[in-house]
């Protein structure tokens, strides 16, 4: 039970990685202030 939660925690821990890396690299091409604020 404990690895599916392991896995669970880990994909949705690469999602959420993902979307801020995303989200970084759009707001940094509308202006380099504010970069890291989500």
């Amino acid at each position: 039970m404990e690895e599916i939660l392991g896995a669970v925690i880990v994909k949705s821990f690469f999602a959420l990685l993902g979307g801020s890396v995303r989200w970084v690299f759009f707001r940094s091409s509308l202006g380099p202030h504010e970069t890291l604020v989500f």
